[in-house]
């Protein structure tokens, strides 16, 4: 029991507003499936603002389905200076929307709307006005309302059903937005043995269309089993797009754009596949690839035209080829380099390796000699001549 209550202190302690305020803002944040799930009617700067609030959490999530989370003592207060939701390269001078400002030239409340458009979309300007993230704290308490209904965390036994706002105040002075999340939901932003999507917060932060922030975190929920069948109408559905009546119409106006934006400004490259049945779209099947790996499986398929050009060589096209690399790129012993000219096989498996090797497709831990004779002659010790 001690244990319990000792553990159950050092948790709380994780929520006090110091351990909050000292917490590091993660490079990435982990959204439990369980919110995940939810539907709001966040816009680009309010999803921006719950993610912030995830990556500055994330110290305090776990995966481990033995660890039980108690309820902090309070609700939970961030200070969020506005300028850390947005990326590098998003700061706007005011002159570049020079054309907008200039059609609300007398009109006051038209500037304040052009500022709160740009801010919605995901562009600061340096002359942010007071009226503008004032809107943004004005709307964010009613849009955070969630159903409760299918969140076991909050109620297991009896499935009590409602609703629960998500953040319970919003308030914005001199630069800093300050919000304060229910402390009922705290529980369900850190349990993540029941399942989370990772997402890169910078890439998750350079969207500027609500539905690329929705559809680019469904890709990466997927993202490690590369790729996503879904059909279109529960799509529209997970997007908040129903509106749209045709296929056609949700694709081009929703789902192409906001495609384009995430092979644009992110680390994932997506490509859609339509499955036809009686020339119907009635599903879609998205292959997902990160840019590291789709770099990595273009490089792959360089290396190995490369070693099937070079294997279709004649024997003494090949037998220069090897000797010339074998012997100004590598320090094989004499008796080494003799057993590799003489067995084709060796000969074939040496460009191979050394093809990865020049592509950078192997990680070597000692040289690159000591690598190849490791695997070429397992039995003996590979050492300089």
């Amino acid at each position: 029991m001690d244990k319990e209550l000792s553990k159950s202190s050092a948790q709380l302690d994780l929520f006090s507003e110091e351990s909050l305020l000292m917490a590091r803002l993660a490079p990435a944040f982990r959204e439990p499936l369980e919110l995940l799930l939810t539907r709001n009617q966040y816009n680009v700067m309010d999803r921006r603002i719950y993610w912030w609030v995830l990556s500055k959490l994330s110290h305090t999530q776990s995966a481990r389905k033995d660890v039980v989370f108690a309820l902090p003592p309070t609700d939970l207060t961030f200070h969020i200076p506005v300028r850390e939701l947005y990326c590098v390269g998003e700061l706007v001078d005011a002159s570049s929307i020079t054309d907008e400002l200039k059609a609300s030239a007398d009109d006051t409340n038209g500037r304040d709307a052009v500022f709160r458009r740009r801010s919605a979309r995901g562009h600061f300007t340096i002359q942010p006005t007071y009226q503008h993230f004032k809107h943004i704290a004005d709307g964010l308490v009613m849009k955070s309302i969630i159903k409760i209904d299918h969140m076991n965390l909050l109620d297991p036994a009896s499935r009590v059903g409602g609703s629960i706002s998500m953040f319970t105040d919003a308030f914005y002075q001199n630069g800093f937005l300050q919000v304060t999340v229910n402390r009922k939901l705290v529980p369900s932003m850190c349990r993540l043995s029941e399942g989370y999507t990772e997402v890169e917060r910078q890439a998750a932060f350079s969207l500027a269309s609500e539905y690329s922030q929705l559809l680019y975190v469904q890709f990466c929920r997927w993202a490690d089993l590369g790729k996503w069948v879904i059909d279109p109408v529960e799509l529209q559905r997970v997007l908040g797009a129903e509106t749209y009546n045709r296929y056609s119409n949700f694709k081009q106006r929703v789902l192409i754009p906001a495609m384009q934006e995430i092979n644009l400004r992110t680390g994932l490259v997506v490509e859609l596949e339509e499955v036809l049945t009686r020339r119907k779209v009635t599903s879609l099947r998205f292959v997902i690839l990160s840019r590291k790996a789709q770099a990595k499986a273009q490089i792959r398929q360089a290396v190995e035209q490369i070693i099937d050009e070079v294997q279709n060589y004649s024997a003494s096209d090949k037998l220069s080829s090897v000797v010339e690399v074998m012997t100004t790129k590598y320090t094989f012993s004499r008796e080494q380099e003799r057993a590799i000219v003489a067995n084709e096989t060796l000969m074939n498996e040496f460009i191979r390796l050394g093809s990865l090797i020049d592509g950078g497709l192997v990680t070597i831990k000692t040289s690159p000699t000591r690598y190849i004779a490791s695997i070429l002659f397992p039995t003996e010790k590979s050492g300089k001549r």
